[in-house]
């Protein structure tokens, strides 16, 4: 019998403690969605001030004033040995960082965006030129299965 009442009682605090009206839903959950999306079709080949550029959106609207950076290493080595450079804002809510790429290859990208309020750190691969066996098979672990027809340049 008590176990029976344990099990109504149990019951209802965890049914009362789930029903969660739409309005509390939003004002607990109300943080701003940013979303980071980082271009690299403008690197065709290993050379210096490469652009990468990284869009920036918060709440679906282009951000003007967000601090960017980014890391860029070879996904063949360890990412201690990234570099790090500034982007600057091109146009609305676009930021571009000139980077350098010494050599062909997959390369790792880690931006560091801050809005104020709100911080994100994407990271993306990038492909320059064309893949060895090594970097295939990096690119395979990074993405497995996406990547059968992946040919030299992105």
């Amino acid at each position: 019998m008590y176990r029976l009442l344990f099990a109504i009682f149990a019951t209802a605090l965890l049914t009362a403690c789930g029903s969660v009206s739409s309005e509390t839903h939003e004002k607990y959950t109300d943080i701003p969605e940013i979303s980071v999306t980082m271009d690299a079709r403008g690197i065709p080949d290993a050379a210096e001030d490469q652009p990468l550029f990284i869009e920036v959106n918060k709440d679906g609207k282009n951000v003007d004033t967000a601090d960017v950076s980014v890391e860029v290493w070879n996904a063949a080595e360890d990412p201690s040995t990234s570099t790090t450079y500034s982007a600057t804002r091109r146009e609305d809510g676009i930021y571009v960082a000139p980077i350098d790429i010494e050599m062909t290859g997959l390369y790792l990208a880690k931006a560091h965006v801050s809005t104020g309020e709100i911080k994100a750190t994407p990271l993306q691969y990038f492909m320059v030129g064309h893949l060895s066996a090594n970097e295939f098979d990096l690119l395979e672990e990074l993405v497995p299965g996406e990547n059968n027809a992946v040919g030299g340049h992105h």
